[in-house]
């Protein structure tokens, strides 16, 4: 009896718990795995959740905040009130964005109630951007032109650069975009070369706010950008332009900033 406990008993338990103990493991690996699975589910929820949450708060602060600008301008203008209406106007200038930054600085423009130095003002803003468009539009219609084609060639070749100098940084500021614009035909390029205001008004909105000394470029541009940073350096010792992606698609054009 001793014998058969020994020989045949022992080993089956050893084997039945052997058994027990992996068919326990596997379970535990198995509910682990499903929780883990579950945990990950519910994070990509939480996490969807969180960015619905979050640009539905976006877009009621852009409501609101384009409602508390729009009433601005109605209040100022109701009351008859210059500095009321400068306030206005600038917060329209820095804040609302297009269309009805365009459409609420026009309402500035024509209303019978707006004092005649903030018509002034704004109609000043007005013609301003309007000519920046219209320089902006022959910038992109010769960009498109250009990307049809390799007429640019090697080296600058044909390639346009804008040298902007910012309005608030004044004349010294514009001193220097021509200096750098001659420095750019000393060096060979005989694209369409500009030294060019870059209004407060128009610096003042998304995708400008530039300060400083930069150069913005496309993907692929990279070796011409790094020859205007040289050339625009040579030209305005102990000046350093940071290169950084402009976002416009434009080929076979940079442009540079002076905005110190």
């Amino acid at each position: 009896m001793g014998d058969f406990f020994k020989n045949v008993m022992v080993p089956a338990i050893t084997v039945v718990t052997a058994l027990l103990a992996a068919w326990v493991n596997y379970s535990v690996s198995t509910v682990k795995s499903d929780l883990d699975l579950q945990k990950v589910k519910l994070e990509e929820q939480q996490a969807s959740l969180n960015k619905l949450t979050t640009e539905r708060n976006l877009r009621k602060f852009d409501e609101d905040l384009t409602f508390r600008v729009y009433d601005a301008v109605i209040t100022s203008l109701k009351a008859n009130d210059a500095k009321q209406q400068q306030a206005a106007s600038a917060l329209v200038i820095v804040m609302a964005e297009e269309p009805l930054r365009t459409q609420l600085l026009q309402v500035f423009d024509k209303a019978q109630t707006t004092a005649p130095e903030v018509r002034m003002e704004v109609a000043k803003v007005l013609a301003t951007e309007q000519r920046f468009q219209q320089e902006e539009a022959t910038a992109k219609s010769a960009a498109a032109i250009k990307a049809t084609s390799s007429s640019a060639g090697p080296g600058w070749g044909e390639w346009d650069v804008d040298v902007f100098w910012c309005q608030k940084s004044g004349e010294p500021a514009h001193k220097n975009a021509d200096a750098i614009v001659a420095a750019l035909q000393k060096d060979g390029a005989k694209g369409r070369l500009r030294a060019r205001i870059l209004p407060d008004s128009i610096n003042a909105q998304p995708g400008y706010r530039v300060s400083g000394y930069a150069i913005r470029r496309d993907p692929g541009e990279e070796e011409r950008a790094a020859a205007l940073k040289a050339v625009a350096e040579r030209a305005l010792p102990s000046t350093t332009f940071d290169i950084l992606p402009a976002g416009r698609a434009t080929r076979w054009y940079l442009s540079a900033f002076i905005c110190p």
